[in-house]
């Protein structure tokens, strides 16, 4: 197996998603390919929730704030179906140039989740 040059991180994150809660998560994060960090908990409506979040290595992105931002996927095991109506859409799929909506950074009423902050 070739060698690869990158790093591992010990990851631990607390997702705060306005009104619904929050998600937690941990796991290893390497530098050098897709990583797998697992959910550990939430709050509110993601109480009991359980799953994996996907985060996408690619080489273009440079820093771990940045990679961690733009390609996290969240594959929820178990959640309220009262979060599932209010976030139904059509996906994205995860690439590290998905990009929030101009309306979603500047956390425009109707363009974010409920009480959803910077």
């Amino acid at each position: 197996m070739p060698e690869r040059k990158g790093d591992r991180y010990e990851a631990i994150y607390s997702f705060h998603l306005g009104d619904y809660g929050q998600i937690s998560v941990q796991g290893a994060y390497l530098t050098t390919e897709d990583t797998y960090l697992s959910i550990t908990g939430g709050t509110g409506i993601f109480a009991g929730a359980y799953g994996q979040v996907k985060c996408i290595w690619s080489s273009e992105v440079t820093t771990i704030s940045v990679s961690i931002q733009t390609v996290l996927y969240f594959l929820l095991e178990r959640f309220s179906q009262r979060f599932a109506r209010g976030v139904a859409c059509n996906p994205v799929p995860p690439s590290p140039t998905v990009e929030a909506s101009p309306a979603a950074k500047a956390a425009d009423p109707g363009a974010t989740g409920p009480n959803y902050t910077e």
